[in-house]
């Protein structure tokens, strides 16, 4: 016992004199950097103050205050490597991604051999964020300078792999994730089995995922865990995922869809990696006839634009919308729009009848996420022979000009009978949110009159009237940044209601937002999804019992203007790739449903969109996978009920048409 306590003893001693010495270094380092005059000493102390005030804010997730922090740091030391690298990775926290890549590209000019300096602008370069800065070709450089510094690094081949593959140059693409593997990266191998998935190689993507595998096996059986280990998926509690677990878990998905091409699991396949996919129901499609469902790639709207009542649908398509039209029990392509050519790609579509002549008229969104580009205005001119016809009015209605724009949208916001249109963009390239009040001629800028203001990137709104006094009311969602609830006052002004409705800090990691009243009881309540991170969306397909108390949409009651979250209690606390999310009734019980459509804008997360029956209010039960447990990616959803046929039509993005009956 007394020997116990002597060794307890020496050990704080040697524990306290390690203390001792880094004060005594610190203190040293100080008094060396102070060693001018009384100014000079002050300016370190102001320094080192600021400096570890915006370290420990950014150790708490308060990134805007750190970044405050560290800016008055180097406002004492212009060339502190860490303070300007930690101030980058705070500002990527906040989707401030210009402002990012300024201090990266100042930390790299300062250390030309600054190895996390160079692997971040890489990153940030290659993020396909919203409002970020893709630039592959100096991304490429960037992750090229890392491997100069360390050619044994495995992240930047990885990089360097990625970026091939989103090139669709594939082979390179398998020689970087190939290096990657043989630096032992679980991520390596599994990446080098995706790119022969691609390639239709289903044999030797199986061999590379078995060898993730047999890599997961051998390190639990040294680990001793049996039973279950680190990243198991059911249960409600999780430690963040090893490389190895993100592997495994992604292997597990895409063995199962490549064995589909192969003939089944290979002999040595254990029992506890052979995917049993969901037990739920095979939506009817509608066939397309005569384009193929692969051709339906972009975001999409219904719209009656010839007047017939059954609306036709528009699909966005590079720089052209193509209007299909439902004949003979499916859709075929009748009119093809093309844009001017400084509008660039298109994105988002909304239709609705602006003039109010009874023909719905289409409003063409053309930068998406990233840039700034002019949209478009197409008015619909009826029938002309057998075909619909339109006409660019765009400058003739007021919406001409380049501006930012992810998403738009049309509502009667003032209750005039007019439709307007509500924008959403990021703050880089001016308001964030703008809108345009329908009139007589066309459409007024109304947005600073509106007195909206806010920084960031808007990338979605819900409108509905939150607190019963038979105004829209306006929640905007931002990306990395909570989003903010506008209460409509009645005379064209809006007023920030976000912390009197109880809705401080909601938001930052979706695409989606949208009122849905799902308890039937008058308000509109607010769900808010988040966009989860691709191994946990997986580990809910593997096995779904797996919910978590992070990364999953937000449910939240509306009690008369007050907010209160439902997430658990009505069992959407599980994680989901949503990149949009719909509500509709689609069983024609009177309790409205939710679709989500799973993807992104990084073309290689493949997943499928989920339907959530609403139980009366008490339950939300997953009941079909679109189009079932296959690889497929969509960037959007829209229902329409009137198509012949009964049931709901939905236009899912990227996957196709399915006609869901109650």
């Amino acid at each position: 016992m007394k020997r116990s306590a002597l060794i307890t003893l020496a050990l704080l001693g040697v524990l306290f004199g390690l203390v001792a010495i880094l004060k005594l270094n610190r203190t040293v380092d100080v008094q060396e950097e102070a060693s001018g005059g009384p100014e000079d000493r002050q300016a370190v102390v102001r320094f080192w103050d600021a400096y570890h005030e915006a370290t420990e804010l950014r150790s708490n997730q308060r990134y805007e205050d750190a970044a405050t922090s560290y800016r008055r740091a180097l406002e004492e030391n212009p060339e502190h490597e860490e303070s300007l690298y930690y101030l980058g990775n705070c500002l990527f926290e906040l989707g401030e991604f210009k402002s990012a890549l300024e201090v990266y590209r100042r930390l790299v000019q300062i250390n030309p051999r600054s190895h996390r300096g160079f692997a971040q602008l890489g990153v940030t370069l290659s993020a396909l964020e919203p409002g970020s800065y893709p630039d592959y070709a100096e991304a490429r450089k960037a992750f090229d300078r890392v491997l100069e510094v360390d050619p044994e690094e495995s992240g930047p081949l990885l990089r360097l792999g990625w970026l091939s593959l989103q090139e669709q140059r594939l082979e390179e693409a398998y020689e970087h994730f190939q290096k990657a593997a043989g630096f032992a990266s679980p991520e390596g191998h599994f990446w080098s089995g995706f790119v022969r998935f691609q390639q239709r190689r289903y044999s030797e993507a199986i061999d590379h995922f078995m060898a993730i595998a047999s890599i997961a096996a051998h390190e639990k059986r040294i680990a001793g865990q049996g039973g279950k280990s680190e990243g198991d998926t059911a249960g409600t509690e999780r430690v963040p995922l090893s490389p190895l677990k993100k592997a495994e878990l992604k292997a597990h998905l895409f063995l199962y869809w490549a064995i589909q091409h192969s003939g089944g699991y290979p002999s040595e396949a254990e029992k506890s990696i052979r995917l049993v996919p969901p037990s739920m129901a095979v939506p009817e499609k509608i066939t397309l006839s005569p384009q193929p469902a692969n051709s339906l790639l972009g975001r999409g709207t219904w719209g009656d634009f010839d007047g017939d009542g059954i609306p036709e649908l528009a699909v966005s398509s590079g720089t052209f919308v193509t209007i299909y039209k439902y004949r003979n029990n499916g859709f075929v392509k009748t009119v093809e729009l093309d844009l001017p050519k400084e509008s660039g790609s298109v994105w988002e579509l909304c239709a609705a009848d602006f003039d109010q002549d009874d023909l719905d008229d289409l409003y063409v969104v053309s930068s998406g996420f990233w840039g700034t580009a002019g949209n478009v205005f197409f008015r619909s001119l009826g029938t002309t022979g057998t075909e619909v016809s339109f006409a660019d009015s765009t400058q003739e209605v007021g919406l001409g000009g380049e501006r930012s724009t992810i998403r738009a949208f049309s509502f009667d916001l003032n209750g005039d009978g007019r439709k307007d249109i509500v924008e959403l963009g990021s703050s880089d390239y001016g308001p964030p949110l703008r809108i345009y009040m329908g009139t007589d001629t066309g459409f007024r800028d109304a947005t600073s009159d509106s007195s909206i203001a806010f920084e960031g990137i808007a990338v979605d709104a819900a409108v509905g009237d939150v607190d019963g006094d038979s105004d829209l009311d306006l929640y905007v969602l931002r990306w990395k940044r909570p989003g903010l609830l506008f209460r409509n006052e009645g005379d064209g002004t809006y007023s920030d209601y976000t912390t009197v409705a109880g809705l401080d800090g909601v938001g930052g990691r979706g695409f989606s937002a949208l009122f849905i009243d799902y308890d039937r009881d008058g308000m509109p309540d607010l769900l808010v999804t988040t966009h989860a991170p691709y191994e946990q969306t997986i580990a809910r397909l593997i096995d779904s019992r797996t919910s978590i108390k992070e990364n999953t949409p937000r449910l939240f009651r509306n009690l008369s203007g007050q907010f209160q979250e439902v997430t658990a209690e009505v069992g959407l606390n599980r994680c989901y790739g949503v990149f949009q999310a719909i509500a509709e009734d689609f069983d024609q019980d009177g309790w409205v449903d939710l679709l989500f459509a799973n993807g992104g804008l990084d073309p290689t997360r493949l997943e499928p969109s989920l339907v959530l029956k609403n139980e009366q209010g008490s339950n939300f039960s997953e009941v079909l996978l679109l189009p079932g447990l296959e690889p497929v990616r969509s960037i959007g959803a829209t229902p329409e009920k009137r198509i012949p046929g009964g049931g709901t039509v939905v236009y899912l993005a990227g996957v196709g048409l399915f006609r869901l009956f109650p």
